[in-house]
This record gives C-alpha cells, structure tokens and sequence, in this order.
C-alpha cells in the first residue's frame, strides 16, 4: 500500500481516531510542552522570527495552531463533502 507523504498526509495518519478523545476532552490550563527540534530546523525558525520580528514561542505556536486547525477542517470536509 502506497502512502502519500505530503506534511498534511503525515499529519492526517498522525492525528487518528486517537486523538479523538483528545479533542474531545477538557483542555487543561496550562497548555506549554518541550519541543525538540533538529538544528536545521532551529536555524530556519530563528531566521523566520528574526524577520517577522516574533518570539521563538509565538512562531512556533502559530505554526502548530495553524496546522490543526487545517487538519481539523479537512477531516470536517470529508465527513461532510457538501461544505466547501
């Protein structure tokens, strides 16, 4: 079986039926994690807040808001193909 590879594919497997009970439960109160990230990808990030004048924490935030947002509207759309 062949499996798409894009980031939004990667992202789609990863955020299963698992995360279901996840999403579904209460968020707690304080939501900050450790990230670990490889070299290259910590000097991309540093240029990038360097540029757009934003902390490391905001960036990073944005980026990992952003990605499930759009991960939960396209699970939405194909449960409910009709809304587009």
């Amino acid at each position: 079986m062949a499996f798409d590879t894009g980031p939004m594919s990667i992202v789609d497997v990863l955020t299963g039926a698992s995360s279901k009970a996840r999403i579904q439960s209460k968020i707690s109160g304080d939501s900050r994690f450790p990230v670990v990230v490889s070299g290259e990808t910590r000097v991309y990030l540093d240029a990038q807040c360097d540029a757009l004048g934003v902390s490391l924490a905001g960036l990073c935030g944005t980026i990992l808001d952003e990605v499930v947002a759009e991960s939960m509207r396209r699970a939405l759309l194909i449960k409910n193909p009709k809304q587009s």
